[in-house]
């Protein structure tokens, strides 16, 4: 996100129908358990390409790393 009504956005290019992705974050790698949150709810895969976002329009550089858990 560059300003306060931009959210991140990740685009999954292939999808399986029947599986849904979440996107999910943590801001501490190091710690254990990893602890990751859920940015936003599902989404159903198409099996084509699907977008995700963060719409929480957290601050660039607030140490969020993201990832894509397929259900």
């Amino acid at each position: 996100p560059t300003n306060a009504t931009d959210h991140l956005s990740l685009e999954l290019s292939t999808t399986q129908v029947g599986s849904q992705y979440v996107l999910e974050y943590t801001t501490n790698l190091l710690a254990v358990p990893q602890v990751f949150i859920q940015a936003a709810p599902g989404v159903n895969g198409t099996g084509g390409s699907i977008t995700l976002q963060d719409p929480t329009n957290a601050p660039v550089g607030d140490g969020r790393f993201y990832r894509i858990v397929e259900y």
